[in-house]
């Protein structure tokens, strides 16, 4: 199973409405699949003038945009195409500066019991390995301003600590980076842009591992700040740098305390002791790799997913520093 087959696997592609977000060049759910519409930050044409001259993105298979989702809320820009029964999003909630408002948007144009499948790195195998995961006062912040742009400090941190990695050095237990000092200059400048101006930088907003989304979301939970209980959940796999996460619209007649309960009964149970990676003094649950002989079924998972990983990059589907 491709990583296409699994943002699919929860979602009935074949017989519901869909939408994706952000689909760009390499959709998940391509037209031919069935009934869905794409949505993006640009239209079509801003779009494929924008990443003319990226080398990680082919304009000629930037799909057509259906809906353009900028200063307006996700209901207005749908209108009345919603609801639907699935929204995809790959790799897009990482960049969202608000991310229980996001959350809060695709809701309300999800029919109950609609679902929406993501797919997030994790980010000890990326370049935000050195940064630290984000915390719950920092979403909270987001959410209670509204922000519809990255928070400075999240650009300043996104560019200061960026580094580019091996993921496949890090499962191995190497540090996965020669560890270059952090880019001051860059960082200020363009945490100074962001400040001073109106323009759009494209950041990490959101950090985390497999675990501790989890966390982060069980919190939000626990407070009544999201509402979509989890339907599915596939932790970062050995030789990976990505995990999945299937989300639900509760049903409507359900009480505030009993969605709250249903979301907090649907958390995933992960193991929350995460050791030190060698080398780089960031979390990763595959350290212990460094300290055995791989068996051959490892490294033959390793190199699978190093081709695996090798394809998307090439397709343009894992977002680089821009």
């Amino acid at each position: 199973m491709d990583r296409f087959d699994r943002l699919r696997e929860q979602i009935d592609v074949a017989n519901g409405r869909g939408l994706e977000i952000g689909p760009l060049a390499s959709p998940v759910v391509a037209r031919e699949l069935g009934d869905v519409y794409y949505v993006d930050h640009l239209s079509t044409d801003d779009l494929i003038a924008k990443y003319r001259n990226d080398p990680n993105v082919d304009e000629r298979r930037i799909v057509s945009t259906d809906f353009v989702w900028g200063s307006n809320t996700l209901a207005e820009a749908v209108g009345s195409a919603a609801p639907f029964d699935y929204v995809v999003a790959s790799h897009v909630l990482e960049h969202v500066p608000d991310l229980v408002g996001w959350l809060k948007e695709v809701a309300t144009i999800l029919r109950p019991g609609g679902r929406l499948s993501l797919a997030m790195p994790d980010r000890r195998y990326t370049f935000d390995v050195r940064r630290r995961d984000s915390d719950i006062s920092e979403i909270a912040e987001a959410y209670l301003l509204h922000l519809r742009r990255p928070a400075v400090r999240a650009t300043f941190d996104h560019f200061y600590r960026f580094v580019p990695v091996d993921p496949d050095a890090i499962w191995a237990g190497l540090p996965g980076h020669n560890n270059p000092p952090p880019d001051a200059e860059t960082a200020l400048a363009f945490a100074t842009k962001a400040a001073t101006t109106d323009a759009y930088l494209d950041t990490h907003c959101w950090v985390f591992s497999d675990a501790t989304f989890v966390e982060l979301m069980a919190t939000l939970m626990q407070m009544g700040l999201v509402d979509l209980p989890f339907v599915a959940f596939r932790p970062t796999q050995p030789g990976d740098f990505e995990f999945f996460v299937t989300l639900e619209r509760a049903d409507d007649d359900l009480s505030p305390e009993q969605r709250r309960a249903r979301c907090l009964a649907s958390v995933p149970t992960l193991p929350s002791a995460r050791s030190k990676a060698p080398g780089n003094g960031v979390d990763s649950a595959a350290s212990s790799l460094s300290h055995c002989v791989l068996s051959d079924r490892e490294r033959a998972l390793i190199e699978a997913k190093r081709k695996a990983m090798a394809s998307i990059r090439a397709a343009g589907r894992f977002r680089r520093r821009r």
